[in-house]
């Protein structure tokens, strides 16, 4: 693996809350770089550090956190959990420093099926080789039934493996396939869509799904 560039102090794992940054994180530390990797729901700009963010659709991301809870889908549980999503990272996507060259963006509903949309793109944004092998360890480790059977050791959300980041309760019963369209009605989408900092994110970066 190739040295980042010595200007870049850190690599910062950004994103907001529920969006597949724990299975990032995770690729990163396993690549060994030899700079520090933080993994944050808070944006704090630095020109001096990369900046690996991972995105989900705002609805989609706001159903997965009620489910770590085990919180049924009503209106209130869906605007507290907006709220937190928008506090914990999401209204950070707004930033216009989202756009600048040292800050990666990677969709969830891709590299959540495809690993190696994430492979490909951190190797050419980090200027690294992932190998065969790791790949391949990698695609076997992370696997979501693998994961989904680690995390059972751990009670719930709030009990948590140090190392790897993975909660109890991390993976909902969609398995990473969450579909706001097919799961919230009429009143809960009408709940969600009062939040004009959700239909920003949605417009910038969702405009196929825009109302």
């Amino acid at each position: 693996m190739k040295d980042l560039p010595p200007q870049y102090k850190n690599i910062v794992q950004f994103s907001p809350v529920r969006s597949g940054s724990t299975l990032i994180y995770n690729i990163l530390k396993r690549c060994e770089l030899d700079v520090p990797i933080i993994k944050d729901h808070n944006f704090s700009y630095s020109s001096k550090n990369f900046y690996v963010t991972t995105i989900r659709h705002p609805f989609d991301s706001i159903i997965s956190y009620c489910l770590k809870d085990n919180l049924p889908l009503s209106r209130t549980n869906l605007a507290q959990s907006a709220q937190d999503y928008l506090l914990y990272g999401g209204s950070a996507l707004l930033s216009p420093s989202i756009a600048k060259s040292n800050v990666l963006l990677l969709y969830y509903q891709r590299f959540v099926s495809d690993l190696d949309y994430a492979f490909d793109s951190l190797e050419k944004f980090l200027n690294i080789s992932i190998s065969y092998h790791l790949r391949t360890a990698l695609k076997k480790d992370l696997h979501i039934d693998t994961v989904q059977t680690f995390t059972k050791r751990f009670r719930n959300f709030k009990t948590y493996d140090l190392t790897t980041h993975w909660h109890g309760n991390h993976i909902s019963q969609y398995k990473g396939k969450t579909d706001f369209k097919k799961i919230l009605n009429k009143k809960q989408l009408s709940s969600l869509q009062a939040f004009s900092q959700l239909q920003l994110i949605i417009n910038q970066f969702f405009p196929q799904t825009s109302e």
